[in-house]
């Protein structure tokens, strides 16, 4: 998987690849099976700043990608988060990521407002995988 791509989205800034983008990326290919555009939308919504989702981000390498979520932080402070498609293991329940999660900012943000969209995101996707595993 490559995780460092050089793929620009107009208007912002990026792609970053903050570490706990890593973390979330692990997160989307043990779960990836669960991760639906609904299912990112509810965990977005939970997430502080939220603003929009997208299906279908296109970005400089005319990769699509499967879902963006989009975040206010400060006055005019913009991160968007996007989630790659995944290829399904046959008889699993895990999923190969294509790429990296990745993030993109607009406008003034710091460090520590992508560490905290980050952070939520793992936070409310990890509980929210474990209640819907099988047990």
């Amino acid at each position: 998987m490559d995780s460092k791509v050089e793929a620009h989205l107009p208007r912002y800034d990026g792609p970053f690849f903050p570490d706990l983008t890593h973390e979330l990326t692990a997160l989307l290919a043990t779960y990836g099976s669960s991760w639906t555009g609904e299912f990112l939308k509810k965990i977005g919504h939970r997430t502080f700043g939220y603003m929009r989702q997208d299906f279908g981000v296109k970005t400089s390498d005319n990769y699509v990608w499967f879902w963006g979520l989009e975040f206010r932080t400060g006055k005019n402070g913009r991160i968007v988060v996007l989630f790659p498609w995944s290829t399904m293991k046959l008889g699993d329940e895990t999923s190969m990521p294509n790429r990296s999660v990745a993030v993109y900012t607009n406008g003034k943000v710091t460090e520590k407002a992508i560490e905290r969209v980050l952070s939520i995101l793992i936070e409310k996707a990890t509980a929210k995988a474990l209640k819907r595993a099988p047990t």
